[in-house]
């Protein structure tokens, strides 16, 4: 088993420690699928100039995923994911190789309910990508915004017409009328 080879998984400088972790199993290439962590898939995501962050995506970056489409007739934007490891840009899965370009696809690693959930989301919506700081840790959850939310236009209450009633007996029978209310 030790005989056959090992290759590394990201490019090492000169004199660099060599981990386990930046190394595959024995005999194992080094692809997208032996960079995932155990339970965990690997999902693309379409993205263009807009949805994808202008360029400025690498591999190893976390992202926010956000969903856009129809809630109730209203156009909806919601935070689906947040802290997503991009493991691949386009078909680049070394952050040392990959050079700024507009990225036609994103590959991000999840686990299998999560893969449901954005191939759900792919095919009700669009999915779009924001790119968070190093190191940034919040946490922001149930973020949603629709068209009202966005122009703070306000749900007006409609108060239902007051009714004002009598009711007529006549023997056994009882009739309600409406009447005009009186203030």
């Amino acid at each position: 088993e030790d005989e056959e080879p090992r290759e590394i998984v990201r490019t090492m400088e000169p004199g660099e420690v060599i981990l386990q972790s930046k190394v595959t199993k024995f005999g194992q290439p080094a692809t997208v699928a032996s960079r995932l962590k155990k339970g965990m898939r690997a999902f693309t995501i379409n993205v263009d100039v807009t949805t994808g962050v202008s360029g400025f995506l690498q591999p190893g970056d976390e992202v926010d995923v956000y969903w856009t489409g129809n809630i109730q007739g209203q156009q909806t934007t919601k935070l689906l994911l947040e802290k997503v490891e991009l493991i691949a840009i386009d078909q680049i899965a070394d952050a040392d190789l990959a050079q700024p370009t507009v990225a036609r696809t994103v590959t991000v690693e999840v686990s299998p309910i999560v893969v449901a959930s954005l191939a759900q989301a792919r095919t009700s919506g669009r999915l779009s990508l924001a790119l968070r700081g190093v190191g940034e840790d919040e946490i922001l959850g149930g973020v949603a915004v629709n068209q009202a939310d966005l122009l703070g236009i306000e749900e007006v209450e409609v108060r239902e017409k007051r009714k004002c009633v009598t009711r007529i007996r006549q023997g056994t029978q009882v009739q309600v009328v409406q009447v005009p209310c009186s203030d």
